[in-house]
């Protein structure tokens, strides 16, 4: 076998259909577009609608407020609280100081993970299972108003 012997295997190779150019070459007159109208004479954008004014024109641009925003809620583990020494009364300024949230505007205890030490917990609300778990190692939770804060 030399190099003027190869070939590419057959099937490999296809001509490109020259569109157009008579009814003799495979595509012509209408060249696969159909008739008339606007998507034979050039491509159309899948956002255009007709002339209608399009979906992404009527929608404002501008950010988004809405009128009454609840309360952020900041969320801490029961396991979390291992880090605090037995007895402590432990309130969301004293979460905050710790460095376990970032405000104290409204604190849910959520009941994730273990508890080995006894606390007095005071927060704005907490799972059943948050509170269960504190009381079985002889704590207490105390579900506080978002004024009580002082922030």
């Amino acid at each position: 076998m030399k190099l003027h012997d190869l070939s590419p295997v057959p099937g490999s190779k296809k001509e490109k259909i020259r569109k157009g150019r008579g009814a003799g070459a495979r595509r012509g007159e209408k060249t696969g577009s159909g008739t008339k109208g606007q998507k034979k004479r050039f491509k159309v954008p899948v956002y255009f609608e007709g002339g209608q004014t399009p979906l992404y024109r009527r929608l404002p641009k501008r950010g988004f407020t809405p009128l009454q925003r609840g309360p952020q809620t900041e969320v801490i583990n029961v396991r979390s609280l291992n880090k605090f020494d037995d007895g402590e009364t432990i309130d969301p300024r004293r979460l905050e100081e710790a460095g376990l949230i970032s405000s104290t505007e409204h604190v849910k205890l959520l009941g994730d993970g273990s508890l080995e030490v006894s606390l007095t917990i005071e927060v704005h609300a907490a799972s059943e299972s948050a509170v269960q778990k504190v009381e079985d190692c002889d704590g207490t939770v105390k579900i506080i108003s978002s004024t009580d804060t002082g922030s």
